[in-house]
């Protein structure tokens, strides 16, 4: 099971997986076990060969059980014919004139046939692939990596801010933002301090600073590429902060994301859902993880299919689902657990007018029930209609930072008129 879990890692499509695996086990398990099985032919002399290549096939546990389960047959025939060729022990019995088989102590013997091997490699290989698994999910090697490596990433090229041509507001935030205190930091219920995020040499995030309230919306404006949905999984934990640094709540992302984990509700851009589950069974499994009670999953559950009107198809398979109603379900997803914080990148995506504007109904009274809501969008009218306060980005930096009325104010000083004449 942890091998075939670490290799579904590498698909993206459940049927080219389960192919993929099937087909990897049928190599190991049926083609290894003939070719050892071949070499151990007397006539070909090359039993030292087949021997050796069987101690290095035992790794994978599809041979190895295939082996096991020939030598076990083997020992079923031959045990009763050596007990009536011989009445002494089975040291005595090797003779020349009787087979290697009557020579096994037992079936767990390690020498061919036993079976002994085959379960000891098969117990030590399921071990350390479990082991492996739980680094690689714990990501435990991905934070040393990131605490111990030097930084080689190219320098940080100049900044509008030192060349003095940032937008007062945003360094008026960086200012507000990197003067805090601890307490400070949490009596908000998000702080970005100087966020930044390479991939290799690239830069894709540039020295983020923001403050969110508990009650309030934040948008994220830009075109693709500008590095909000980075940000977003700098913030959700997908990705490693580069520099700088982040706090739910006065939690620390890069120190104890377990804890930020509890707290935070995410709706990705690309819906992360199971297309073989129902829209129940969906909300069911998140409610389990979030520790909801059995008794109270049903009311919850349909709870938000109503608010979020997708109830008439709560019981059809996700595959089925519209894209509008999948950014529904992975709305409803991120509001499970009375998160303190939720993440929505870009939820509309695929919704008709009628349907985004309930959609902005759900978030506006989520944000009035005291939740902080950090909204990306390409829609000025949605970012309008939703946020407290928006910024603009645009390669990874904000460009201007405020409330709509603010950055109206300031960037719309002047009106046009088209006017059509017959």
């Amino acid at each position: 099971m942890p091998i075939i879990y670490l290799f579904s890692m590498l698909f993206h499509v459940p049927s080219s997986g389960f192919t993929n695996s099937a087909m990897i086990g049928i190599f190991t398990g049926v083609a290894f076990f003939n070719v050892v099985f071949v070499l151990r032919i007397p006539s070909l002399e090359l039993v030292h060969v087949a021997d050796g290549m069987t101690w290095a096939f035992l790794l994978f546990p599809h041979f190895a059980l295939s082996n096991g389960l020939s030598n076990l047959n083997t020992l079923n025939t031959f045990i009763p014919l050596c007990n009536t060729l011989c009445n002494w022990p089975s040291e005595e019995c090797c003779m020349p004139q009787l087979p290697d088989q009557c020579c096994v102590q037992g079936y767990f013997d390690f020498t061919d046939p036993g079976i002994g091997r085959d379960l000891v490699y098969m117990a030590v290989v399921g071990v350390i692939m479990f082991g492996i698994l739980l680094i690689k999910e714990t990501r435990v090697l991905e934070g040393v990596f990131y605490r111990g490596k030097k930084v080689i990433e190219a320098p940080i090229p100049e900044t509008e801010e030192e060349s003095g041509l940032l937008d007062s507001d945003v360094q008026a935030e960086k200012n507000r933002i990197r003067e805090m205190t601890l307490a400070d930091i949490e009596n908000h219920n998000l702080i970005l301090k100087d966020m930044t995020k390479y991939y290799g040499k690239f830069l894709a995030v540039n020295q983020l600073c923001v403050g969110v309230d508990a009650g309030s919306c934040f948008g994220l404006l830009g075109v693709n590429g500008a590095g909000k949905t980075s940000t977003f999984k700098m913030l959700t934990g997908d990705e490693m902060i580069s520099r700088g640094e982040a706090w739910v709540r006065g939690i620390s992302i890069k120190s104890d994301m377990k804890s930020v984990h509890q707290i935070i509700g995410y709706c990705p851009q690309f819906d992360a859902l199971l297309d073989d589950l129902t829209g129940r069974e969906t909300l069911y499994i998140f409610c389990l993880l979030r520790g909801i009670s059995t008794q109270r999953m049903k009311g919850l559950s349909e709870q938000l299919a109503v608010e979020l009107n997708f109830m008439q198809h709560i019981d059809k398979k996700v595959k089925e689902y519209s894209g509008g109603n999948k950014r529904k379900l992975s709305t409803a997803v991120s509001l499970i657990g009375n998160p303190s914080v939720v993440y929505l990148d870009e939820p509309t995506t695929g919704m008709d007018p009628g349907a985004k504007r309930h959609l902005w109904n759900i978030v506006c009274k989520q944000r009035d029930s005291g939740k902080s809501i950090i909204l990306t969008s390409h829609s000025m009218e949605e970012c309008e209609a939703l946020c407290s306060r928006l910024a603009i980005m645009v390669n990874g930096e904000f460009k201007c930072l405020g409330s709509t009325q603010h950055l109206k104010n300031k960037f719309f000083s002047f009106y046009n008129f088209f006017l059509n004449f017959n």
